[in-house]
């Protein structure tokens, strides 16, 4: 039987208006699950709560069925199981591309593990730009580098935030590619996106709208 990772019950959360309305979402051990919506729907806002980035109104969060409290287990939790692909990709222009990659062991004074490290690299095609300035890279460049560093202390769930829509077609399909890899090797994938194209390629697929989710296929 799975194990369910995230459970979110009733979630509420406002602006100036109701984005996101007693919402709930179950997510299993090595799903694969996509979620669309409009602009202005609550997806930026549903994306950093799933990634303990932000908290809610109302509603309980649980993590393997643990409720969590935002104020003392976000931290833990975001950094040792969530790998997150941001869209804006959270880069720092003057460190080299593998320097980049590196931070999340550099910020955690743990030593690399080389064997994953490479199977990444060649994975996402960067080798031929590691010693690269990030502020030289293109916007797919820059892209792959960001998922690299996300799945380098090798995290139980991966989030990505339109982790597309600064790509062309070759890059795109590169990192659709590897998130079926990872999907089948057994982790928890959770792609936000416009492109409804990409989100069919998830097991499930989820349309946000009027603060609720609704199934749109398995």
């Amino acid at each position: 039987m799975k194990q369910k990772l995230i459970q979110l019950v009733d979630i509420t959360k406002s602006y100036e208006r109701v984005i996101l309305d007693q919402l709930n979402l179950t997510i299993y051990d090595n799903d694969y699950l996509s979620i669309v919506g409009a602009s202005g729907s609550g997806k930026s806002t549903l994306t950093h709560i799933l990634g303990l980035m932000d908290t809610y109104e109302s509603g309980n969060y649980y993590f393997k069925s643990q409720k969590l409290n935002p104020k003392n287990d976000y931290y833990t939790i975001r950094n040792e199981s969530i790998g997150f692909i941001f869209q804006s990709y959270n880069l720092i222009d003057n460190l080299s591309s593998l320097d980049n990659i590196l931070l999340p062991i550099t910020f955690k004074n743990i030593d690399v593990d080389h064997i994953h490290l490479e199977s990444l690299i060649n994975r996402l095609k960067i080798r031929e730009i590691l010693d690269k300035n990030v502020s030289l890279l293109s916007g797919g460049e820059k892209q792959r580098v960001a998922i690299c560093r996300a799945l380098l202390l090798n995290p139980d769930i991966i989030i990505a935030d339109e982790p597309t829509g600064n790509l062309d077609n070759d890059n795109e399909e590169t990192v659709f590619n590897l998130f079926k890899s990872l999907h089948q090797e057994g982790k928890t994938i959770i792609v936000i996106t416009h492109n409804f194209h990409r989100a069919q390629e998830a097991v499930t697929q989820y349309q946000l709208e009027n603060g609720q989710l609704h199934v749109k296929s398995h």
